[in-house]
């Protein structure tokens, strides 16, 4: 039962945090955009916007959605885990068997393949007999006991694989969130400095549907700096509006909406009243607060809520939530 609870908790997590467009937006608070006409005659029809240049970075977006590491480098992990596991099962097993058999050819192999990437790595990965806190006895015993092996296993990944694949993949979200947001003229970087894993403190408030549509517009301005336009349906994201729903201003970015807009004025004095902020003459400083990974769940709930506030109401001209 703890099981089934941890991968519900987890699947939760991921499509709570994923900024892909929901199954159906019948369940969440419609804004009043039309946005049935949109996907019927396009985003272009309906808001007259241009596309990003490009969209998130990859590496951000995994951030984003609270995994540790690319798809790629989780495809190598358990390729290395796969490796390891032959060592340890009962040396009558036929994969045993072939394992022994392709280890011990000239020729080139999936085993021996895998073990050429773990030695191109810095520092190259032992193998799972060759790790010192494993030893003989231990490997001994797992290849006996499926529980011992599991253990073994299980401490290998997180010891000796896991370390070793989160540095893999560090370089590559440091670059990715050095490039600077558009409007905010900050990286990425700035909201959080590496990989921090499941946000498992937003399953303690009680969000509803709604809410977490506003957490996605959040999410997806805070990735991108753009128009979170996806969300509600249409196919990009843009950095500018032709036209504010809120005051009519003329080429508008997601700034205007959260720092100058008078339309917003409100939601601002409001979210002002409730929360040490720095005042709004500082936006720079303020979007630290708005979107820094450290801030507490308490206060994140109310800066998801005036970001995505501010921001339906400029792109649909009506106050939602």
């Amino acid at each position: 039962m703890a099981s089934r609870s941890c991968v519900h908790r987890c699947h939760c997590v991921l499509k709570l945090l994923c900024c892909t467009p929901l199954p159906s937006s019948s369940s969440l608070t419609a804004p009043a955009f039309p946005l049935t006409t949109c996907r019927r005659r396009g985003p272009a029809d309906c808001w007259d916007v241009r596309p990003a240049r490009r969209p998130p970075a990859g590496p951000v977006v995994i951030v984003q959605c609270g995994w540790h590491m690319r798809l790629g480098t989780k495809m190598v992990e358990r390729t290395i885990l796969a490796r390891a596991r032959l060592f340890l099962l009962p040396g009558e097993h036929p994969a045993s068997n072939m394992f022994e058999v392709a280890s011990s050819t000239c020729c080139s192999t999936w085993a021996s393949s895998v073990r050429a990437w773990m030695d191109s790595l810095d520092p190259p990965l032992p193998d799972v007999v060759d790790w010192p806190f494993a030893g003989p006895q231990a490997c001994a015993k797992a290849r006996s006991d499926p529980a011992a092996r599991r253990l073994l296993l299980s401490s290998y990944k997180f010891y000796v694989v896991r370390p070793a694949m989160l540095k893999l993949d560090l370089p590559a979200f440091q670059k990715a969130a050095a490039a600077s947001l558009p409007v905010f003229c900050l990286p990425f970087s700035s909201w959080l400095s590496g990989p921090p894993g499941l946000q498992w403190n937003l399953l303690d408030l009680a969000l509803g549907p709604g809410s977490w549509l506003q957490f996605r517009l959040w999410a997806v301005v805070r990735m991108s700096g753009c128009w979170p336009l996806q969300v509600l349906g249409a196919p990009l994201c843009v950095p500018t509006l032709p036209r504010c729903g809120g005051c009519g201003a003329r080429d508008v970015d997601v700034w205007h909406a959260l720092f100058s807009c008078p339309a917003t004025a409100a939601l601002r004095s409001s979210l002002w009243s409730r929360l040490p902020l720095p005042p709004p003459s500082c936006p720079a400083q303020v979007s630290q607060f708005l979107f820094h990974q450290s801030r507490p769940p308490t206060e994140r709930r109310e800066h998801v809520h005036f970001v995505a506030a501010s921001l339906l109401l400029a792109m649909t001209g009506a106050a939602q939530f």
